[in-house]
């Protein structure tokens, strides 16, 4: 349920060939927190009160992997982040990023220097444990000439707490998009935009994140259609090299943002 505290604890990730500056780590992190600043709105028009704390990783300096894989909304991209950025930094689990941030939730933000769809991998029934920590890949730019939203952001933060797309995918199919245009035309969950403000959450998402006790009608017609296969190691692997741990800073977070207090995040 999207409700109460959420820890998002982000991590800034390279490659041998890219690097981070810090205005657009600045500019990543704004769009981070005024999508969580859109979900604490939408929130409170729904009786719920939502705030977000964060975490950062990789600020100071990247995490730096052998190679990012492509964001192409494929269905086959690499679901596997949590576990192996986590290991990188020095964690033997990601489990025990929960046990070190406990929140009513946690979100794993991996802000990749690559242009691509933005995804999430969302845990669910029947998944192995392994994929029990759940998180989203944020790609710098959609391409050079498109940046990336707060719609986009907000997007995938709410595919952790239940939702899903209604754009046709590989797991909507052209009818359950069809009808979502008709009935939600102005869904998150449908399309994204450069104004997040023109946009809602709809009454079946509301119930899937837990803002609703009435199922709406023709809920389950959108459920998505089953995964292509199994959540495997992708064959473009983000594997670690592990990075000098002095340089990798714990509970910290960009002064200049001012978001190292959970008051601050408050609505």
């Amino acid at each position: 349920m999207l409700e109460g505290k959420t820890e998002s604890v982000i991590f800034f990730i390279s490659d041998p060939n890219t690097e981070w500056t810090k205005t657009e780590k600045k500019e990543m992190v704004q769009l981070i927190y005024d999508a969580e600043n859109w979900l604490i709105d939408q929130a409170k028009d729904n009786g719920k009160q939502l705030y977000f704390s964060h975490h950062f990783f990789g600020w100071e300096q990247d995490i730096v992997v052998p190679a990012i894989q492509d964001g192409v909304r494929s269905g086959y991209e690499d679901v596997t982040l949590a576990k192996k950025i986590t290991e990188i930094i020095g964690y033997d689990s990601p489990l025990q990023i929960l046990e070190q941030f406990p929140a009513d939730n946690t979100q794993l933000l991996f802000v990749l220097k690559k242009d691509g769809a933005s995804y999430a991998f969302a845990y669910d029934e029947g998944m192995a444990d392994e994929y029990y920590v759940e998180g989203m890949a944020i790609y710098h730019r959609f391409s050079p000439d498109m940046p990336n939203c707060v719609a986009c952001v907000a997007h995938e933060m709410l595919h952790l707490f239940g939702a899903h797309d209604y754009y046709k995918t590989f797991q909507t199919t052209l009818e359950q998009e069809t009808e979502a245009k008709a009935k939600y035309p102005d869904s998150i969950m449908l399309r994204t935009s450069y104004d997040i403000n023109e946009l809602n959450i709809d009454p079946i998402t509301k119930w899937r994140i837990g803002w609703s006790g009435t199922k709406p009608s023709r809920t389950d017609f959108f459920n998505p259609v089953p995964y292509p296969q199994s959540p495997v190691e992708n064959s473009t692997e983000i594997i670690g090299i592990k990075t000098d741990e002095a340089s990798l800073e714990k509970d910290t977070s960009p002064k200049e943002l001012d978001s190292s207090n959970d008051d601050s995040r408050k609505k």
